[in-house]
């Protein structure tokens, strides 16, 4: 011992500490092996993969909301057409199911269904959620239907 180390005392080893330390810090890396942290983990997936869920809920609710609205207001309009007897009296428009807004465009009056081209009549039909199947006439007659009109006068 030299003359400091006796007036001082006993002075640290910082070979030692630092070995000390990369030993610990070797046995901190070892510590995600451990089954708590690795829950921690697997609990976060977990939470993770219930949000995804959630939101594929949400949508699917937004979505079947839409179209409940869509198909309430459609059956008002429907029932407002039903006293359209001419073909030229004005028609409620329909709300497509898909995005529970009045569909652009459509016919205004039996006379304008009347005329529609194989392309809008399948546009209008898939919006409704109806098969687009058969000749032109047969769609224009579900049109009819679909927005409520039942009599007309010839």
């Amino acid at each position: 011992m030299d003359a400091f180390q006796v007036a001082r005392g006993p002075q640290p080893d910082f070979a030692r500490i630092a070995t000390g330390f990369t030993e610990l810090g070797d046995q901190f890396q070892l510590c995600s092996n451990l089954p708590v942290i690795d829950h921690g983990g697997q609990l976060l997936r977990a939470v993770q993969g219930l949000r995804e869920v959630v939101d594929s809920i949400d949508t699917r609710l937004r979505s079947m909301e839409r179209r409940s609205i869509a198909s309430e207001l459609n059956a008002l309009a429907r029932s407002l057409n039903a006293t359209v007897t001419r073909p030229d009296e004005p028609l409620e428009g329909l709300r497509s199911l898909q995005t529970g807004e009045v569909m652009e465009d459509f016919p205004t009056t039996v006379s304008e269904i009347a005329l529609l081209s194989a392309g809008r009549a399948n546009a209008y039909l898939q919006a409704l959620g109806q098969p687009v199947a058969g000749p032109i006439g047969e769609k224009r007659r579900r049109l009819k239907l679909l927005a409520g009109v039942t009599t007309q006068v010839v």
